[in-house]
């Protein structure tokens, strides 16, 4: 894998409907004061306005399956902002991509 940035809280992160991610990094590890997202962190998703036909079948959270396979954090794989993460309905159904946007880029992981 091409090294990443991590992940740290101070990032944007996006369903692919426009749902804002909020990760709650419980983590010791930061960059700049910021701590770092691990795939185990919590990472609900906020107002995403999917439908499916009449019903609303929002994104409520995120499977993280691009992650650090070098950098464990408290044994946990940190989160890469080039690492794939899946937004997932209330029944666990994939429904697209995650979108991270900012964040630190001093510190990378591969």
């Amino acid at each position: 894998m091409i090294p990443s940035p991590l992940v740290t809280l101070d990032a944007m992160a996006f369903c692919p409907h426009g749902g804002r991610i909020t990760a709650t990094s419980r983590g010791r590890v930061r960059v700049g004061r910021v701590p770092v997202v691990t795939i185990f962190d919590l990472c609900p998703i906020a107002g995403c306005p999917f439908f499916m036909g009449d019903r609303p079948d929002p994104c409520v959270s995120v499977r993280w399956v691009g992650h650090a396979t070098r950098v464990l954090i408290g044994g946990q794989p940190a989160v890469l902002q080039a690492g794939a993460g899946i937004a997932l309905n209330a029944g666990q159904v994939p429904a697209g991509p995650v979108t991270i946007v900012g964040g630190q880029t001093r510190v990378a992981g591969a």
